[in-house]
């Protein structure tokens, strides 16, 4: 587990006086892409609510680290010094992309943008307009279901022989 206090050192730097929203503490989380088929052609261009962004494509920040921890952590964190951090939140929002999870209001970062979707929010900026692709469950293979024991499959090709075997004798030899 990485420690927070540097992060939180980097906060009060940044935000003096804010005190650490307790979400902010939170993992982010990996989204699943073995579980999920992203359709490409359903896009959207939609205001995303930046408290329902829970996650990233990002498999070095998704699951590893706090949204409080991209502060020191992440690579290239020098994005968040306190010379950069406006620029940082200047940046067009529109040109991330997100995935939302079919039927839920969970949102994830799709490819570029970790650094700018932490600036926005841990500034409390409240929305931003973006694409937003949908992601299906991807549908379950249908597992065979053996309702007999091997006993009772064994029983049964003895008694089709045999039904066989009768069916044999009582044919004509012209059919055999």
């Amino acid at each position: 587990m990485l420690d927070n206090r540097a992060a939180e050192e980097h906060f009060a730097v940044l935000f003096p006086g804010k005190p650490i929203p307790a979400w902010a503490y939170e993992t982010i989380k990996l989204f699943d892409d073995q579980r999920y088929d992203i359709r490409i052609d359903v896009v959207e261009i939609k205001t995303v609510p930046i408290s329902r962004v829970v996650g990233t494509t990002h498999c070095n920040y998704g699951n590893k680290l706090t949204w409080l921890q991209m502060l020191t952590y992440a690579t290239r964190h020098s994005n968040f010094r306190p010379d950069r951090f406006q620029g940082l939140l200047a940046l067009d929002p529109t040109k991330l992309n997100f995935i939302r999870i079919d039927q839920t209001d969970e949102y994830y970062l799709c490819g570029d943008g970790n650094h700018r979707l932490t600036a926005f929010k841990l500034a409390d900026v409240e929305s931003i307009k973006c694409h937003v692709y949908i992601a299906f469950p991807k549908a379950k293979p249908v597992e065979p279901v053996f309702i007999e024991s091997v006993q009772q499959n064994e029983k049964d090709k003895q008694s089709i022989f045999d039904w066989l075997a009768r069916w044999r004798d009582l044919l004509p030899e012209r059919f055999r």
